[in-house]
């Protein structure tokens, strides 16, 4: 069986379908071995996916990119500079509707994190009262779904 390869990093998203697509089919045609293909993919995605991280290499696109105002074309991509992940802080506001429609958001989460526990351990239909409104109700264990894959760990280094 033989290894995948990549011969040309795609410059476009047909480009992308295209590699993907042929890499799928060596697999599904077995050409290639399945588990190592997809070690392969991942390890290839865990290095690729350090290396976009990195600060330094981030910086230095930024810096670049700004040579050309805001945004920048090579290779097929536009690479745009743009403010991600912004995230807002209400906790100095001093808003106290917000401040207080916070802490029973706080407190319902706690009490349906407690009730979903205790629903998880229901294994059988049991009958219960509502204490304000004296109403008589069966509860049901909960339904459970999953999908089964598969994990790829790679052993730490020591550096």
């Amino acid at each position: 069986m033989n290894e995948l390869t990549v011969n040309k990093i795609p410059a476009s998203k047909e480009e992308q379908a295209v590699l993907s697509s042929a890499m799928i089919n060596s697999v599904l045609d077995g050409e290639i071995d399945p588990i190592k293909a997809v070690v392969q993919a991942k390890s290839l995605l865990e290095t690729l996916t350090l290396f976009l991280k990195d600060k330094g290499v981030n910086d230095l696109v930024l810096r670049e990119v700004e040579k050309y105002g805001k945004q920048t074309s090579k290779d097929g991509a536009t690479i745009a500079i743009k403010e991600v992940g912004s995230k807002w802080d209400y906790s100095e506001c001093g808003d106290p509707i917000y401040n207080s429609l916070s802490a029973k958001k706080a407190e319902i989460e706690e009490k349906l994190k407690e009730r979903e526990a205790l629903l998880k351990a229901t294994r059988e239909p049991r009958t219960e009262v509502d204490e304000e409104t004296g109403e008589v109700y069966t509860v049901n264990p909960p339904s459970k779904s999953s999908t089964t894959s598969y994990a790829i760990t790679f052993q730490k280094c020591s550096v």
